[in-house]
Parts: C-alpha cells; structure tokens; sequence
C-alpha cells in the first residue's frame, strides 16, 4: 500500500507540469537549486548536477586533475598577476545572443562587485583585480596578487547573458539565460522544465528534459521503478542490486570529495586534545564498511585529497582500525572510562546514513558513545555560514576539492582561512603553510606545501577521515551515454532508445 501511495504520489508531481513527449528525459533529483537559475550561487553538488544543463564554464577539470576548454579555448599566464583568455567562437545564448569577450569579462567583474563578491562562484576565484575585453574574443584578467591556478577556479564561473542577468536576480532566477544544452521554459518549486538549445554550440540528443525534486532516496528509486523517471541521482550502493534486477543500471562515478565526520576542534571542549580526534580515527573500521555498503568500489582515506588530487600525498596512508590504540589514547586523555559526543548529522544524502550509523556503533565498542542529531542540508549550511550556532562536537561535512581537483579549496574553508567566523578547524601552526601556497606560482614547490599540508591534517587528526566518495547515479535501461565528471553531468551527450 505505501508502494501504491508513493507511486501516485510521484505520479502526480509528474502530472502536474506540461505535457511529457516521448523525446523528453525525465530526471528525479534529491533538491533543486535552492537559488534557482542564479548560477553564481550554484556550488553544492545538489545545485551543480541538475544547472549545467542550462550553464557552462569558462573551463571544466577533470577526475585527473586535467583542465579542459570551456567557453575558453585557451589560457596563457604572461606574467604572475595576469591571465589571457581565448573565447571560443560562435557560441549563442538561449535568447541568440553571441557570447564575446566583453560578455564574459562582465561576468567576472560582476563577482568583484558589492553584490557579487558574497556569491558561492566568488568566494572560489581568489584574488581578482579586473577583467577586460581587448577584442571580441580576448579577456585579459588581472589578479591582486599571484594566482597559480586561475585557470582552473575558472571552472566555477558560469556565464550568463549580461542584459537578461541586468535585469534582476529574481527575474533571472526563474528565468535563467545561459548557454547549456537546454533552455529553461518552466522553473517551479517543485520542477525544471526545459527544451533543447538548438542554436547552441553542444546540442543535446534529446528535445527535452525535466527534472523533478524527489526529497527521499526511496521516492526517487521507486520513481525509476516504476517508469515515471529515466534518471534517479544520487540514490547510494544500496540500490544496486535493485535496480540492476529492474533493467537498469546505477552509475558509480568518483568525486573529488573525501567523507569525513568533520571534528570541531575550535569548539571548546575534549576534542581540542589530539589523542581524542586520533582515538575516534583508530577506533572505526573504514574497510569494513567500504566492502560490505560500498561494495568496495572506493578507498579509505586519511588526508583531505582524493588520490590524484593536486597536492595528495602518497605517503600518507589511512589510519588502520586499532580499537586497543583508540582505548589507550582515551585512557591517556584522561577518559578510562570512555566520553560522550553529539554529532550533528546529514542522513538524506546517497549512504551518508549508513556512514553515520556505522561511525557511531564502532566508536561505541572503544568507549566514545556518539549520539547522532539528524539536521536537514538547509540547517547545516546556515551553521556553516554562521546564520546558527554548532550544537555539537562534531558534524557531517566532506573535504571536496571542487571544483579544481586542488588542495588550496579544501585547505581554505577547513583552516583559519575560512571566510565565515563559523570555523571548525583553525590550527595555526599550519597556516604559513596554507598561506604560502595561496600564491606559490613554481607548481613543484606549491605540491611540497600540499603535501606538507595534508601530513599535517592526518597526524592531528583534524577530521575523522572515512572514504574518497563516489556518486551513484541509477538509470533507466533506456538512458545511454550518461557520465559524470566532477558534478556537471554531460547533459548534451545523453540518449534515450526507447
């Protein structure tokens, strides 16, 4: 009966929007943008995934640390405050517009402005002076100080028409003009409907796509099940089996993020003592967990870099799970008899709930008893941005070098840098470290300060590192070509066969 229910439910929510044709790509997604089409604000994966299929970047870095042209073609460093981009020719707005240079150049001196500089795309593009067009298709870009990798913070600015975007962020943002694949004609609270971009310069395979907001994993499974989705994302291991019974597939793609239970080690209290943060390292067994919910399709962690991030350390390796060491740090901490923490939790994300539930049982049987508070992502991201106090010791965070595959991301929001005074981690022994490699522009010596960096975070045990992370995305047997890199979905390239 709840299977019934939830299906009408689904069914519903799909009814209630234009008529669906059989060229359409349905997609079943856990939130839309919270911003809607402002794509300066669009940074979490939630808000990256569905908006580049109406947006594009500048450039795009891949799993291997490779950037890629964009809407540049080309870069060139000419000195260690500037940069001199090459437009690529040709490219259209959805309302016709050319894209040129002074197109893009008004986008990175709006994230200079007032207005701009709080945007998500601007707290990750370091440094900026000016940005002019000298010609229809070059923008020279004028950074304060040395930015090493401009090129690849180039990723996070996604370009929209200068006059639609003129004309008001709330207008915009429900009726976005970019140059993605696909035009938005209905943005709803509950949905994102859009057409192809014909005149654009990566026309999608599809006439059209839908994306739908399906909270709950189950929702988003069943929806697939059930034909009314072609595209579950996000839905975790757990729906492999599942899925793979009905027809259809579930795509394992790897991120740039690192799965962590993030410790609050400015927050006054027991965890500000290392062997504590080390104990809590010892006393969980990542493998165990990596191999019966993850399938072992991931690595276990212990710095905040996935391999083949610039700046990973090889010498690093994750802690071994060792309940006797994390007994006798507690013991020496002063804890013989064990300690009692509250976390504060997301569950609703892929395995993220099994995660917590798995931290929390093995820290139990070494004396830590972790009492798990379960918060929504809107409530976690105000505690972020200092909007609501921390509640707890510790809290469900990732270490994501997004969008650079760059150790500086990471080392900025989980330091003394972080630009909020909601800081969880501000160790200032490493942070003529961190600061240093903010503008080292010899790439050798800047990766000798990452991996400095990341020795560091290990030894001190400023999170409790767990898995590099994976997104599992499910599909339809009916969906080809589907692929994920680095949170923008190759939304121009997908198939339907039915």
């Amino acid at each position: 009966m709840r299977k019934l229910i939830l299906s009408a439910a689904i069914a519903g929510l799909i009814a209630g929007g234009a008529t669906v044709k059989a060229e359409t790509l349905m997609v079943g997604h856990r939130t839309l943008p919270v911003n809607q089409g402002d794509v300066h604000m669009a940074f979490s994966a939630l808000a990256v995934n569905p908006i580049m299929a109406f947006f594009d970047s500048l450039t795009y870095n891949d799993q291997e640390g490779n950037t890629n042209p964009g809407l540049v073609t080309s870069w060139e460093n000419t000195a260690p405050d500037t940069w001199i981009l090459h437009v690529r020719p040709g490219v259209k707005f959805h309302n016709g517009k050319p894209v040129t240079a002074e197109a893009i150049a008004f986008n990175i001196r709006y994230l200079m402005t007032d207005e701009g500089r709080v945007k998500s795309a601007a707290r990750q593009v370091k440094y900026l002076a000016s940005a002019t067009a000298t010609d229809d298709y070059t923008v020279v870009v004028k950074t304060k100080k040395p930015n090493p990798i401009f090129y690849k913070q180039a990723a996070i600015i996604r370009i929209v028409e200068p006059t639609a975007y003129s004309e008001g962020i709330e207008t915009f943002s429900r009726n976005p003009v970019g140059t993605g694949a696909f035009r938005v004609t209905n943005w709803a609270p509950d949905r994102i409907e859009a057409v192809a971009h014909d005149n654009g310069w990566r026309k999608p395979k599809v006439d059209a796509l839908t994306i739908i907001e399906l909270p709950e994993v189950a929702s988003r499974i069943q929806a697939l099940l059930s034909g009314q989705v072609d595209m579950a994302l996000d839905v975790g291991p757990e729906a492999i089996e599942t899925i793979e019974n009905a027809g259809g597939q579930v795509i394992v793609s790897p991120t740039h993020n690192i799965m962590t239970l993030m410790i609050n080690s400015v927050r006054e209290g027991p965890l500000q003592d290392v062997r504590i943060r080390q104990a809590m390292n010892y006393g969980v067994n990542k493998q165990v967990f990596i191999d019966t919910v993850l399938r072992g399709l991931v690595r276990a962690a212990g710095q905040p870099l996935k391999m083949g991030d610039i700046g990973y350390n090889p010498n690093v390796k994750p802690y071994p799970y060792d309940p006797e060491k994390a007994k006798q740090l507690l013991t020496e901490a002063g804890y013989p008899n064990g300690i009692k923490l509250t976390a504060e939790v997301v569950t609703s994300l892929g395995e993220f709930s099994s995660a917590q539930q798995h931290i929390a049982s093995d820290l139990a049987k070494v004396g830590i008893d972790l009492e798990l508070k379960v918060i929504t992502t809107p409530i976690l991201i105000k505690k972020i941005l200092n909007l609501q106090p921390w509640d707890g010791d510790a809290f469900s965070m990732q270490f994501e070098s997004y969008p650079t595959g760059d150790g500086g991301r990471p080392m900025d929001t989980h330091s003394c840098n972080f630009f909020f005074d909601s800081r969880w981690i501000c160790d200032k022994a490493i942070m003529p470290t961190i600061i240093a490699l903010g503008s080292e522009m010899d790439p050798q010596k800047r990766v000798a300060l990452l991996q400095e960096a990341m020795q560091y975070y290990h030894d001190n045990a400023l999170a409790l590192f767990m898995y590099e992370r994976a997104q599992f995305d499910a599909m339809s047997g009916d969906v080809k070509n589907y692929e994920l890199v680095n949170r923008a979905i190759n939304w121009h390239e997908i198939e339907l066969t039915r």
